[in-house]
């Protein structure tokens, strides 16, 4: 006990702890989670859609006709999805081109035609080659729209109407009038968002079923339509505003969690996480002293305009992780990855995250380091000037 009590009596030795715990407890609150893949895409590429499982990517060039099919794992292009149709003129009559991921291996490209659409199965083969193995044509136009069974259907409107179509066949399978004038409209994997003046209805696809009616928000950072986000397995819907309201299904239970994000929400499947994202918009509620000492620690984000990612978990409100200078995010399907992405950059990780423990032990170490490192400089600056002889005062 005496021998610690000596070394703790040693200057050096108190400001290597102190330095040692300070950086160590920054580095963990600052130092981001280690992403186990990142691939940055060629100037000019953006991110336009991500593969279920995390592992394909379809990037857009200019011109947009241009469409890249990436692997993850081996970071390379192994597919481009080249028109057929000639250059991208700013004609509105033009065909605008769609990719989906059906299944991993799976692609569903869509053509919206001067006079109708355009389908196009691609399948990915063992050699990661991608082969069109199926072309078909419906005579009118609509959009195309993922069902809460994970298959895509044919979306029809004509108000008050809504209809429903098979692809393969277009083939009428459902219809759906709307009870008040929708000024906005938006398509979510899984169900339709209805946004009225008054009221905003959401529709389960391909059942119709109203999954829930609430008054319309309109923020200010989306005045279009509310942002809305289904559960795969259909039991969760969020609605997120600088907030999230969660509804569990078919109960519709209700609570509210407080998340500063307010674009882009993505449920995992099971709906007990949520990704979301904000432009940097102004926050509508005040700031606290707290707030503002864990903004400063990088914790929560200021109103800086910076695009930033967070993840949170609806169970207990926790902030799981934030990532700034990001877009959006997404979860695998198997809930053991997340994607979080820019417009031409894309980082996965491993779920649930983990903070990287050796790297924040490194910075401590190298932080207990400083001050003996600056007492053996002293320690080499005293021999040098104590080794020089010394002049004398006086010569004869």
């Amino acid at each position: 006990m005496a021998n610690w009590r000596g070394i703790l009596q040693n200057r050096s030795v108190r400001w290597a702890l102190v330095l040692g715990i300070g950086a160590g407890v920054v580095a963990w609150w600052q130092m981001p989670h280690w992403p186990r893949t990142k691939l940055t895409l060629p100037e000019g590429e953006s991110i336009k859609t991500l593969s279920p499982d995390c592992t394909l990517l379809i990037s857009q060039r200019d011109p947009k006709t241009f469409r890249g099919l990436w692997d993850l794992q081996t970071k390379q292009r192994v597919h481009v999805f080249a028109s057929d149709d000639g250059p991208y003129p700013p004609d509105p009559r033009i065909p605008v081109h769609y990719y989906h991921f059906v299944e991993t291996q799976t692609i569903l490209e869509a053509r919206l035609m001067p006079e109708g659409e355009k389908f196009r199965h691609w399948k990915l083969d063992e050699l990661g080659k991608c082969h069109m193995v199926k072309e078909w044509y419906i005579p009118f136009r609509g959009h195309t729209v993922r069902g809460t069974d994970g298959r895509f259907y044919f979306l029809g409107r004509d108000f008050p109407k809504t209809t429903l179509f098979s692809i393969e066949d277009a083939r009428f399978l459902n219809s759906f009038d709307c009870e008040h004038e929708s000024s906005g409209g938006r398509r979510i994997p899984g169900a339709l968002v209805m946004c009225g003046q008054e009221m905003t209805t959401v529709i389960a696809v391909p059942s119709f079923e109203k999954l829930i009616q609430v008054p319309t928000l309109r923020v200010r950072s989306n005045p279009n339509c509310d942002e809305f986000a289904l559960s795969r397995d259909g039991k969760t819907l969020v609605r997120i505003a600088y907030w999230a309201d969660v509804w569990k299904l078919p109960s519709k239970s209700y609570k509210r969690v407080e998340i500063p994000g307010s674009f882009e929400p993505n449920l995992s499947s099971d709906g007990r996480f949520l990704v979301s994202s904000t432009f940097g918009g102004g926050v509508i509620r005040p700031r606290s002293l707290w707030k503002r000492i864990t903004q400063w620690f990088g914790v929560s984000s200021p109103n800086d305009g910076v695009a930033r990612v967070y993840v949170h978990d609806l169970d207990s409100g926790a902030e799981l992780g934030v990532w700034r200078d990001m877009r959006k995010g997404q979860f695998s399907q198997d809930e053991r990855t997340l994607a979080v992405m820019s417009d031409n950059t894309v980082l996965l990780y491993d779920f649930p995250l983990e903070r990287p423990w050796l790297r924040v032990l490194f910075v401590a170490v190298i932080a207990a380091c400083v001050p003996f490192l600056f007492r053996g400089l002293g320690a080499v600056r005293r021999r040098l000037f104590s080794s020089k002889p010394k002049a004398n005062a006086f010569v004869r």
